[in-house]
């Protein structure tokens, strides 16, 4: 369900006009197609560790990221 949702999100953006939206659908295709193509194991490694093992810092982290790409994007789209 999650590869489906991160391809259909990536499908949408390829689909939009500006180069680093595009940029970010090629990447979610990429993403979705690695876990798509990983084996169950290796993926349930990786969910393990995002969701039990990674440390606070990770999670500020991504969230930091994520608020400098939420950013940038709604500045470029205003």
């Amino acid at each position: 369900m999650r590869v489906r949702n991160i391809l259909t999100v990536g499908c949408v953006l390829m689909l939009s006009f500006h180069w680093i939206i595009r940029l970010i659908g090629l990447l979610a295709i990429i993403e979705a197609g690695v876990l798509f193509l990983i084996s169950k194991k290796l993926y349930d490694e990786l969910i393990n560790w995002y969701v039990n093992l990674a440390s606070d810092n990770i999670y500020r982290l991504f969230g930091i990221i994520s608020l400098v790409f939420g950013t940038v994007f709604l500045s470029w789209i205003f």
